[in-house]
């Protein structure tokens, strides 16, 4: 019997109703559909790196809630045509509420973890600048320094011939100074630069816990670094102490000038200068190998902090 003929039951006519045509599987299926739809969206969404805060959060809030209008009308627009508009159901703008709600939520779940990944590749990138720039001052104050140590009088102060001559131990006290005051303003540049670098670092982060980790982290890293340069600097000052000793000798005990080199006439007195020259000799190989462990670690830290900045720079 068709649902259009009349039963009879009992004393009464009756005529069976229509079963009504359910809705909600499509809405349960819309809501899975607009939170993948929400977050493919919004994947490839990054807050803009230009103009003022306040701009940056009227184009974020506009993006967010342009994803989710966009999403839900997408995924309602068939929901209404094949279920809402044949079961005859004022339920549309409810369904639509729901669905441009989620699509709300997630949306603003995907702007937030976007802004924390730019904000977190932004900030890397800005501390690997600042390291890479320390790196670079560096090497710059250390090829200053050999350059001034390596550059040669005149006249050699420390030849035989010139100290034997007028005022020649004077000048060759005056150069042990150059050298001196020298090593002293690498140094303190040395760490003029380390607090530039830990400003500067301190700088990158807004967040004053994060700062403060960061400062703790860069103060342990660097104090490695800072003992091998102390012991650097310490060995330098111990050969010019020991060039001193060389020019004093020279200066207080009798000698002279034989093919180009110092002949004393005292035995002891050249058995304490040839200990002074072994010491020296000693210091001068220390300060080398100082040197090429320091070159080697500068030259490594360069070349990696290049290849992270370059690997964050898109191509022109």
């Amino acid at each position: 019997m068709s649902e259009e003929e009349i039963r009879y039951s009992g004393d009464a006519f009756t005529t069976p109703r229509k079963r009504k045509k359910t809705t909600w599987p499509w809405l349960a299926v819309g809501l899975v559909a607009v939170v993948i739809l929400t977050v493919i969206m919004g994947a490839g969404w990054t807050p803009q790196d230009e103009g003022s805060a306040a701009y940056n959060l009227g184009y974020a809030l506009g993006a967010t809630l342009g994803r989710a209008l966009l999403a839900a009308g997408v995924v309602y627009l068939p929901i209404w045509l094949f279920a809402v508009r044949p079961a005859k159901k004022g339920n549309g703008g409810k369904y639509f509420g729901i669905l441009l709600g989620v699509a709300c939520l997630f949306s603003v779940l995907v702007t937030l973890v976007a802004t924390g990944a730019a904000s977190n590749r932004h900030t890397e990138e800005q501390i690997r600048v600042v390291l890479s720039q320390a790196v670079a001052e560096r090497t710059a104050q250390r090829e200053a320094l050999l350059a001034e140590v390596a550059k040669v009088s005149e006249n050699d102060v420390f030849n035989p011939r010139v100290l034997k001559s007028a005022g020649g131990y004077q000048k060759a006290r005056n150069e042990i100074a150059r050298r001196r005051a020298l090593v002293e303003k690498a140094r303190t540049d040395g760490e003029a630069l380390r607090l530039r670098t830990r400003e500067r670092l301190g700088a990158v982060f807004t967040n004053e816990r994060q700062r403060e980790a960061a400062y703790r982290n860069f103060d342990a890293g660097g104090a490695t670094r800072k003992a091998e340069f102390d012991a650097y600097w310490g060995l330098q000052e111990e050969a010019l102490k020991n060039l001193e000793a060389q020019i004093a000798l020279a200066e207080r005990v009798p000698w002279q000038v034989e093919q180009n080199q110092i002949a004393f006439f005292r035995q002891a007195d050249l058995n304490a200068f040839n200990r002074l020259v072994i010491e020296n000799r000693r210091l001068v190989a220390e300060i080398e190998r100082a040197e090429t462990a320091i070159n080697a670690k500068t030259e490594e830290a360069q070349a990696e902090v290049e290849r992270e900045v370059g690997a964050l720079t898109p191509a022109e």
